[in-house]
């Protein structure tokens, strides 16, 4: 079975390494891009092209049967189909969030790596868990907010700087209240909703308490739940109660509260003296 991926980046890149390892018998002949500018001219060996270039060289019978899997961001795909069928490309197989988490369970498994939650014991109760899901105050409202479940609560971060008045009056909680560190959001993005959760709502009784970021959530089932408190109790944390074990976090990390810039910066060396040192 021969295929092609569109797309040249991180998921396509992901996508192309876990079909590779798990499906020995799909060949995939290339990296499909309507431009090869900014793109790389090959990844694994395996060569990016024009995605026009790549039709005029194909049969339309080939165009036909060999399967091409849209692997780029979700809000594209309807875009990228309508691209690759306008070539004679037939055998579509958009690769969206639920398909790309699946496969790269597969993949993960098969190499022993990033143990999925799916793999564990089930316990017998749900606990109590508070997520707060990650806004920012410039971001324009959603046309079509996301249905989160009822644990889950936003958050609005960086309202110090200023923020829309409708953001904040859809937001569960602003990171300008109570104890904060708002008005550093700018440096430390997320961590001050890190900094709120930890000084204002860590006495609600929660067992389990998280962030997410307001694009990218975990979807936990009831089983899921279950599995959670069966398998990651407090009591297996090597510290007190949630305030301590946030103190404890913050004042013996062995990292700094970097910009995403200097982490990237920083990403490939052993940064162990550099982060105890800032």
């Amino acid at each position: 079975m021969k295929g092609y991926i569109f797309g040249a980046r991180a998921i396509a890149i992901s996508v192309y390494r876990a079909l590779n390892a798990l499906y020995g018998d799909l060949e995939i002949r290339g990296f499909l891009v309507t431009s090869l500018k900014n793109n790389p001219h090959e990844i694994d060996g395996i060569p990016v092209e024009d995605i026009c270039t790549a039709s005029n060289r194909l049969t339309r019978q080939e165009k036909q049967q060999i399967r091409v899997f849209i692997a780029v961001p979700e809000d594209i795909h309807g875009e990228a189909s309508e691209t690759v069928q306008k070539y004679g490309f037939a055998n579509l197989v958009p690769v969206n969030a639920c398909v790309e988490a699946k496969l790269m369970e597969k993949y993960y498994r098969l190499l022993g790596r990033f143990p999925s939650i799916h793999d564990l014991a089930e316990g017998c109760e749900i606990p109590k868990i508070s997520v707060y899901a990650a806004r920012f105050h410039k971001d324009r409202p959603l046309k079509t907010p996301p249905q989160f479940p009822e644990y889950v609560y936003s958050i609005l971060l960086g309202c110090s700087m200023g923020s829309r008045k409708e953001l904040e009056k859809s937001a569960d909680f602003c990171d300008n209240t109570g104890d904060h560190i708002s008005e550093k959001n700018p440096n430390y993005c997320e961590m001050t909703a890190f900094y709120w959760i930890w000084k204002n709502a860590l006495e609600n009784g929660d067992e389990y308490v998280g962030v997410y970021h307001y694009r990218r959530a975990l979807d936990l089932s009831e089983s899921d739940k279950k599995k959670i408190r069966e398998n990651f109790s407090m009591k297996n944390l090597p510290f007190g109660n949630k305030r301590n074990q946030f103190r404890s976090f913050f004042q013996n990390a062995t990292f700094a509260l970097l910009s995403l810039f200097s982490f990237l910066a920083f990403s490939r060396f052993s940064c162990h003296c550099r982060y105890i040192a800032w």
